[in-house]
């Protein structure tokens, strides 16, 4: 179909076509042919080929899919810093792509539904408010994160704003989704740790306290009390349990407005230890019978 870019001079999608709205399902951006000098890519891109599945939605009709290789302006690659136009750049504002989960509007031909014209002007205005919500959310993320997290984000995207209305629902989920994956992480290191144990026969001691520290874990799961605290130290004891390194954290436990210092020894693993470096702000749980036991949450 080209390269359309929507509304204006010789921009207006054909007459007697069918609003629509499309989801690139799937898609990537296909190299250059060589040019003359042998050289596939300009000093400025202006525009990008790519190939793409739409999945493609008219009111009253079943969602169907087709694919097609096509141009799209300069902005679809993720990489890009082009706004609107190629030669209009958002100069230190996050830029991110086309997005499957805002799509495009545009028009199909009624006689032949896998011809698209995408409205790309009007995509590019939703995708910009998607890319400001994104960076509002990753804004206070950071700021939850710890100082060091908040004074990076600020710096590679200053003109991040605060959260405005609706995005707290956005936040929530993302938060969500975050612990899912840290306790997935974690969820992993246990049982990794425990067929590792199981493979070399270790049993007794070792095998006891393993067993006892991945109870308590799944005790406070459910009954301690969530809480925040900050990473002051990591030190590798030189000891192992089973085949596990022994990691010990000098935590600062906000318990209820008050600072603590705790100590905590990490056993789950190298991988699963990437998440705690020193200066990031994690959340815990405290036990509710000893308020000395605190455990990763």
């Amino acid at each position: 179909m080209g390269l359309q870019r929507g509304p204006g001079f010789l921009r207006r999608p054909p007459r007697g076509w069918i609003a629509a709205r499309a989801w690139p399902a799937e898609f990537s951006i296909l190299a250059r042919d060589a040019d003359e000098h042998g050289s596939r890519n300009s000093l400025v891109e202006t525009s990008h080929r790519m190939q793409v599945t739409w999945e493609v939605h008219v009111e009253g009709r079943e969602l169907f899919r087709f694919s097609e290789v096509r141009d799209g302006p300069a902005w679809i690659h993720e990489s890009s810093v082009s706004g609107k136009r190629w030669y209009k750049p958002r100069l230190l504002r996050g830029s991110y792509g086309l997005w499957r989960s805002v799509g495009v509007p545009g028009f199909i031909d009624p006689a032949d539904a896998t011809k698209l014209w995408v409205d790309w002007d009007a995509a590019f205005e939703e995708h910009e408010e998607a890319w400001a919500r994104k960076d509002r959310i990753e804004r206070e993320l950071a700021s939850r994160d710890g100082a060091f997290e908040n004074v990076a984000h600020r710096l590679s995207n200053p003109l991040a704003g605060k959260l405005r209305r609706g995005d707290e629902e956005i936040l929530e989920r993302e938060i969500a989704r975050r612990a899912g994956r840290a306790e997935a992480i974690r969820d992993d290191a246990v049982a990794r740790n425990r067929a590792e144990l199981e493979a070399q026969g270790i049993t007794g001691e070792v095998q006891g306290e393993q067993a006892r520290r991945i109870a308590r874990v799944e005790r406070l799961r459910k009954s301690g009390r969530r809480s925040s605290a900050l990473v002051v130290a990591v030190t590798d004891t030189g000891r192992t349990l089973g085949t596990m390194p022994v990691v010990e954290f000098v935590l600062e436990v906000d318990d209820g407005g008050q600072q603590r210092q705790m100590v905590y020894e990490h056993i789950w693993g190298p991988r699963h230890l990437k998440a705690f470096s020193v200066g990031k702000k994690i959340d815990v749980r405290i036990d509710p019978d000893d308020p000395h036991v605190v455990e990763l949450a």
